[in-house]
């Protein structure tokens, strides 16, 4: 069933605003289609909210320009707050903090887009043995993937991660594409990280423990040198910012199997 569930929040004092939001023990749903755009709340304002429920699938789901309003609000495309539960092919594109936020483990997110999100494509808070893959997450304004809390054994790979953050013309990296905000190590390994981009461009738009000691090391090595041929493509308005880097879209071009440089001691 396809439905379309908007603009929801309170406009006395902003309350909590959710598309779609399934309770505690709401297990083995399958949502499909549907549309959860523009909603805002004091505290969360989320497209589609998953709380204690698992086994639930989300699949061809749009949650975009969700927002926070009031001094503390955040937006939100999708909020994981759950196990077990499988979110492929949805869209959470152009809410005010996050696209897709898992603050839980052992989800399946795969073939979602996550782009032009105001902080971060893909958050991750004290989330583990998720596997991440084949998404594509460009534009966003801070962080393409932010990792925080102990977020450990998670599967990053075959995903496309393109100009987020801020560019640097002297490194020729994205600040930060990917940012290790824990002590934890972390892997991503065969990952896309958009034209042009080699091994030093990428090292640079790392933040990990070669930028702070406090923080884990993140390994990319072997990354793909062509986009990932499993991750949707975006709308027209998003390929434009990509470049004509998009014509190795067929397929991997190879794997640049450099390796990064160790610790500091």
């Amino acid at each position: 069933m396809s439905n379309t569930v908007s603009n929801n929040g309170d406009e006395d004092d902003c309350g909590e605003g959710y598309g779609i939001y399934l309770l505690s023990s709401s297990n083995n749903n399958t949502l499909t289609n549907n549309t959860a755009n523009l909603n805002y709340g004091e505290s969360y304002g989320c497209g589609i909210y998953l709380l204690s429920s698992s086994n639930n699938t989300l699949t061809e789901n749009t949650a975009n320009s969700n927002y926070g309003c009031g001094i503390y609000g955040e937006g939100c495309g999708i909020y994981l707050h759950s196990s077990s539960n499988y979110i492929t092919n949805n869209t959470a594109n152009s809410n005010s903090n996050y696209g897709i936020y898992l603050h839980s483990s052992s989800n399946y997110i795969t073939s979602n887009t996550a782009n032009s999100n105001t902080q971060y494509g893909i958050h991750f808070n004290n989330a583990d043995n998720n596997n991440v893959s084949c998404n594509w997450v460009q534009n966003n304004s801070v962080n393409g993937f932010r990792l925080y809390g102990g977020s450990t054994g998670n599967t990053i790979e075959d995903n496309n991660i393109i100009m987020n953050g801020v560019y640097n013309a002297s490194t020729k990296g994205y600040e930060y594409q990917f940012y290790n905000d824990q002590a934890d190590d972390v892997e991503a390994k065969n990952n896309y990280w958009g034209t042009g981009m080699n091994n030093s461009t990428i090292d640079a738009s790392i933040y990990d423990w070669q930028d702070d000691s406090s923080k884990g090391n993140v390994t990319f090595y072997p990354f793909s040198t062509g986009a990932s041929p499993c991750a949707p493509i975006p709308e027209l308005s998003t390929l434009v910012l990509f470049s004509v880097g998009l014509l190795t879209l067929a397929g991997y071009v190879g794997y640049n199997r450099r390796i990064r440089g160790s610790k500091r001691e």
